[in-house]
């Protein structure tokens, strides 16, 4: 999980490299989280929270600290309970292959 701080009138030259380049090697359950806690306009049209190559690689773009860890609790709990059913998927594997 990648978590990218976009504050700012515009996003930083290298956290946008860095969100490139994790979201060019990233796997399917590796996420990019964007925060962005600035109120300034900073995309390029209206609306926008960032430019377009930035908010499209992010899976979430959240607006403050608290809507944060409240993805990261959701992330964590689908990441869980993915692992949950990959191992009793290995279990009952296990068991039927007995």
């Amino acid at each position: 999980m990648m978590i990218a701080l976009l504050d700012g009138s515009q996003v930083d030259d290298g956290t946008a490299w860095e969100i490139g380049y994790f979201y060019a090697k990233k796997s399917a359950e590796q996420k990019i989280i964007g925060i962005r806690t600035d109120f300034r306009w900073a995309g390029e049209s209206r609306g926008a929270v960032v430019n377009a190559m930035i908010e499209c690689s992010c899976d979430w773009l959240v607006k403050s600290r608290e809507e944060l860890l409240e993805t990261i609790l959701c992330f964590a709990d689908s990441l869980n309970q993915s692992l949950v059913h990959k191992t009793t998927a290995t279990v009952f594997s296990s068991m039927l292959s007995r």
